[in-house]
């Protein structure tokens, strides 16, 4: 079971966990900069600042330890 606890976003949303990797999969198909080489690291970069960005977070919160 997945259930979202995102200090950003206090949204409670819960999913089966292979029904979310499912819906993150065919999100990222057509994603050019995110491909299956792609370090982990560079990813959770890449989807912290779109999430922040899309929230009207430009910047990173004080104390983030990303």
């Amino acid at each position: 079971m997945f259930h979202c606890r995102n200090p950003y976003w206090d949204c409670n949303w819960q999913g089966d966990v292979d029904h979310v990797a499912a819906m993150n999969l065919l999100n990222r198909i057509k994603d050019h900069q995110i491909n299956r080489f792609t370090p982990f690291g560079e990813v959770k970069k890449i989807l912290e600042e779109r999430f922040l960005r899309a929230n009207g977070k430009p910047e990173y919160p004080i104390g983030y330890q990303g």
